[in-house]
């Protein structure tokens, strides 16, 4: 059964919107905070690796999953 095409638009708008609203610095140090429930041994790098790389991995993965394909996933297109 083909889904109605305002229901894709209506997907893929607010999917952008929700995207652009996405505060990646405050994930980035959400991340890093996570880390501090890792051995001592380990936090240290996790958080280092956490501030440097979470933003580029969330832009990255938004990036490859944009409104379109998730829209599709999630069976609105």
């Amino acid at each position: 059964m083909p889904v109605p095409l305002p229901l894709c638009w209506l997907c893929r708008t607010f999917l952008s919107r929700a995207e652009a609203a996405v505060p990646k610095e405050k994930v980035a140090a959400v991340a890093a905070g996570l880390c501090r429930a890792l051995p001592a041994v380990a936090a240290g790098a996790c958080q280092c690796l956490a501030q440097r790389y979470a933003v580029l991995a969330l832009e990255g993965l938004l990036g490859r999953l944009g409104p379109r394909l998730l829209c599709h996933l999630l069976l609105a297109c």
